[in-house]
């Protein structure tokens, strides 16, 4: 087998990275997208803008409340806004606690939780409104569902038989007769 040799003819030359002294002086672009946006805030109001649907509430008066009425305003804000159903079944799932001005909003989970501070003001405001109370404050927090249960324990089959010997003696008799007992 023989090899051939190809003439290589069209080799390009060796370029070297020297950066021209004007690619030194010009700014990345990145450079001039931040000073448009620097520009453009300086002369545009940039804050948050507010729907139609969601004007702030200036209410003064300090009318009382019950934890119906704040139900009652809470159902009303469900349904006059289009909101998550996580939001909503958080909104209706637990009776609200109100004690003087102070509503406690309470929550099953952590997700929840987020969702309905997410939109916390929203809600304060439709309350302000529905309750004709400026002064309400409004406060989440996890449900607690652990509030007067018992301690569980085991049910054993002695505890069974007593049970049934206090309903009717006449158990008692017959684990006699028979010489009934738990091993």
């Amino acid at each position: 087998m023989a090899v051939t040799s190809v003439p290589v003819t069209n080799i390009p030359p060796v370029v070297t990275s020297i950066r021209r002294e004007e690619e030194k002086i010009k700014p990345p672009s990145s450079f001039k997208l931040k000073k448009a946006f620097a520009e453009t805030a300086q002369s545009y109001d940039v804050s948050k803008p507010k729907s139609a649907g969601e004007q702030i509430v200036q209410v003064q008066a300090r009318e009382a409340f019950g934890s119906e009425e704040v139900v009652a305003a809470l159902d009303v804000y469900i349904r006059s806004h289009a909101l998550e159903t996580t939001v909503a079944i958080a909104l209706k799932t637990h009776t609200p606690v109100v004690q003087g001005e102070d509503i406690v909003l309470e929550v099953d989970n952590k997700l929840q939780y987020e969702k309905v501070e997410a939109i916390k003001s929203s809600i304060q405001n439709a309350l302000m409104k529905h309750l004709n109370n400026g002064h309400l404050s409004l406060a989440l927090r996890f449900f607690d569902d652990t509030k007067g249960k018992e301690e569980r324990r085991l049910i054993t089959s002695q505890d069974k038989l007593e049970y049934f010997i206090k309903e009717n003696p006449i158990v008692a008799e017959m684990k006699k007769m028979f010489g009934l007992e738990f091993e």
